[in-house]
């Protein structure tokens, strides 16, 4: 006798998002006392695959640590940016496109047994230190939104083997000109649109290559991106912009289709201000600094209704 009817659904929406834009404190280890700082606090959290990545065994760890870290509400960045740089350093990598050193099914075994409140595809990132010419940006563009596919077909093959609780992931548009990432959008939409009868349209779409550049300049400014590409958004869609700084945070909590960001700032300044000192940067130096930087920076105004603004 069939027993299809005791599982729940498989998941179809890649986010669920309040009205208010997040801040989501970046948190460089998968447990200890910066989770349990962020757990106590009530702190959004991001963290990155590669904090979960054993070199030596060649295998992600979840098996140790992470309790703290499911207790909090947190989002999984694919450490796109992370793999690019050690590709650069160390060459050719085992996993995804010779970049990655895990592999597709790897990463999304992680989400399934991590189970975030969202997690990003794998992404390649493009910021000129690591792309140098429109070629090179190119490519990646195309590569990440081919990742995007097999991404979604993994998912989908999962969930219909049983894995109802898997989401879509949330896709990331790469570029470094407004151009980019309207390719990368188009490119993006026909990927998932090849799933339509699988997943909902991504409530959540990740901004890549955000970190290093400026908020104001007219040409690769974050301003000029947004203004460019958010008018071509999917119309319930919002995005989430990775790694920016502290002086951008107060400009983007007042832009409705922006729903969050998250950054590792305070990790920076924690650890200039301890050399500073002569004094170690240490675990309770840093927590008190994550606990001091968040609550200045965090959104604190509740945004109207999203849909008598966006609409």
């Amino acid at each position: 006798m069939s027993t299809a009817w005791l599982s729940p659904p498989p998941e179809r929406a890649n986010a669920y998002l309040g009205e208010e834009p997040v801040l989501r404190i970046g948190v460089p280890h998968r447990g200890g006392a910066l989770c349990l700082t962020a757990y106590r606090a009530g702190m959004p959290v991001m963290v990155s695959a590669s904090a979960f990545w054993d070199r030596q065994a060649r295998r992600f760890r979840t098996d140790a640590d992470i309790g703290v870290l499911q207790d909090c509400d947190f989002a999984l960045d694919s450490a796109g940016f992370t793999a690019m740089m050690n590709w650069k350093r160390l060459g050719h990598q085992p996993g995804m496109l010779g970049v990655f050193p895990w592999s597709l099914a790897d990463y999304v075994n992680l989400i399934g047994v991590l189970r975030p409140a969202w997690a990003s595809q794998p992404d390649m990132c493009v910021e000129p230190e690591i792309a140098h010419d429109a070629g090179v940006r190119h490519f990646r563009i195309e590569a990440t939104a081919a990742m995007l596919e097999a991404h979604l077909t993994l998912v989908a093959r999962w969930q219909d083997l049983g894995a109802f609780w898997l989401a879509p992931p949330v896709p990331v548009l790469q570029g470094w000109l407004p151009g980019d990432y309207v390719r990368s959008l188009d490119l993006m939409q026909e990927a998932w649109q090849k799933h339509a009868a699988h997943f909902d349209a991504p409530a959540l779409i990740g901004l890549g290559s955000m970190c290093r550049r400026p908020l104001k300049d007219p040409d690769v400014g974050i301003r000029a991106i947004l203004d460019h590409l958010l008018p071509r958004l999917p119309r319930t869609a919002r995005v989430h912009c990775f790694g920016v700084k502290g002086a951008a945070m107060a400009e983007l909590a007042d832009i409705p289709q922006v729903a969050s960001f998250d950054s590792m700032a305070w990790d920076f300044g924690a650890r200039v201000a301890a050399r500073k000192a002569g004094a170690p940067s240490s675990m309770e130096h840093r927590a008190a600094a994550m606990r001091d930087w968040y609550d200045q920076q965090r959104p604190r105004r509740p945004r109207a209704t999203l849909a008598a603004e966006v609409g």
